[in-house]
């Protein structure tokens, strides 16, 4: 078992494989994950500084469930420095052929909702381990563009819903008044992500 240093506490970090969550490596130093977000929670910061912070963690915490994923879901006992390299580069949106960089968590997200259609491909296939993962990768890079279409959707529709809701709550009686009744979409209507990309 490895050890480092917490470069806040001092006290010693056990580093396990698989990663955990309990603590955040960041060049050059190690971290315990609460000593980590108790030195970077602001006290006077701009909200701004909040903002980036709060998207770092978000950040590692994804790169993490990503590792996790990889070493639970596909039996990847060690992820090798191929697959890492490719990881970062697809996070950075300097790998061949992508035309932007793909946000952990956004990646992360595609990866869950597309895992049964990942799995019924790996069977038919005969994929395993680091093989599935560098082809799940290629197949959540390829679905990027219709994940964002989709993600685009479903922001308009939450900001059309916020709209009526407020204009609900400034003036109740006069929506009472005329029997309005504002539109509520069934969990039909709504746009289902993995239809869109098959």
């Amino acid at each position: 078992m490895l050890t480092r240093k917490c470069a806040v506490c001092g006290k010693q970090i056990e580093v396990s494989l698989p990663y955990s969550k309990q603590y955040i490596y960041r060049k050059p130093k190690w971290y315990h994950l609460d000593c980590f977000t108790a030195v970077t929670t602001p006290r006077t910061h701009t909200g701004d500084w909040i903002a980036k912070t709060s998207d770092f963690v978000r950040s590692e915490v994804s790169k993490d469930n990503i590792c996790q994923l990889f070493y639970n879901h596909y039996n990847i006992s060690c992820i090798s420095t191929r697959l890492f390299k490719k990881l970062s580069q697809i996070y950075d949106g300097t790998y061949k052929g992508l035309a932007q960089p793909i946000p952990p968590h956004e990646l992360y997200d595609i990866l869950l909702r597309k895992m049964d259609y990942l799995d019924k491909n790996a069977a038919k296939k005969g994929l395993v381990e680091e093989q599935r993962a560098n082809y799940d990768l290629a197949v959540a890079m390829g679905s990027y563009s219709s994940y964002k279409a989709w993600l685009t959707k479903i922001e308009a529709q939450q900001a059309e819903n916020d709209e009526e809701l407020k204009r609900r709550q400034a003036d109740p009686n006069r929506y009472k008044l005329r029997g309005y009744v504002p539109s509520q979409k069934s969990e039909e209507e709504l746009i289902d992500y993995e239809e869109t990309i098959e």
